[in-house]
């Protein structure tokens, strides 16, 4: 294998890392500043938007097991560099709340309540997250719209799900935050499976070949 391919494989993963790493360490430190029930939506959706529009060229921007399932599923991602993905979003939520530790001397934590209701809400947050990702691939939105719509359905999504689950949307950091039930880490899987061949669907786009 070439340098340049080497290079090349390496160059998504990488981003996958830094750009899960920076919205750990938000959410790590919003926590910690205020508990206002929209502030944390607009932060996560703000900063989503700008690393969409950083990293989307590179690794597609996804820094969320379920936006990467999601898209395995339709086909927008190889299963081996979906893997590596994965790696990368666990591994750098782990060092985002790390990092949060480094700095304020406190790792994270948060009360998320679990259940059915919980479930629904993390499930319909990350449709709404998977839905809007597709959408913006498949009718090919340019960044630096693309981003900004992205960024958006973070909000909408967020703001949904925030009161009955807490509304984090993201098994990575689910699991870094030692939350390990089935409503944060399979909800927002399935939620996004759902989404996007739904988005396809309903656009009229036939389904990406693997």
């Amino acid at each position: 294998m070439s340098d340049d391919t080497i290079i090349t494989n390496a160059k998504p993963a990488v981003a996958e890392l830094v750009g899960t790493t920076i919205l750990a360490l938000l959410l790590g430190l919003a926590t910690q500043i205020t508990y206002d029930s929209l502030y944390i939506p607009a932060a996560v959706g703000l900063v989503i938007a700008v690393l969409v529009y950083w990293f989307g060229p590179v690794s597609g921007g996804h820094f969320n097991p379920a936006v990467t399932l999601s898209m395995l599923v339709i086909g927008k991602i190889k299963p081996l560099r979906a893997f590596m993905y994965l790696v990368m979003q666990l591994l750098g939520a782990w060092l985002g709340f790390w990092l949060t530790y480094y700095f304020i001397k406190y790792y994270p934590s948060f009360e998320s309540p679990t259940g059915s209701p919980a479930f629904w809400a993390e499930f319909t947050g990350a449709f709404i997250v998977v839905y809007t990702i597709t959408k913006v691939i498949t009718d090919e939105i340019a960044a630096p719209l693309g981003s900004l719509m992205i960024g958006a359905a973070f909000i909408l999504a967020i703001t949904i799900a925030n009161p009955i689950s807490g509304g984090l949307l993201n098994p990575a950091i689910a699991i870094n935050l030692h939350i390990m039930h089935v409503s944060h880490v399979l909800g927002p899987v399935l939620g996004g499976i759902v989404a996007a061949p739904l988005a396809l669907w309903f656009g009229g786009v036939k389904r990406a070949k693997k």
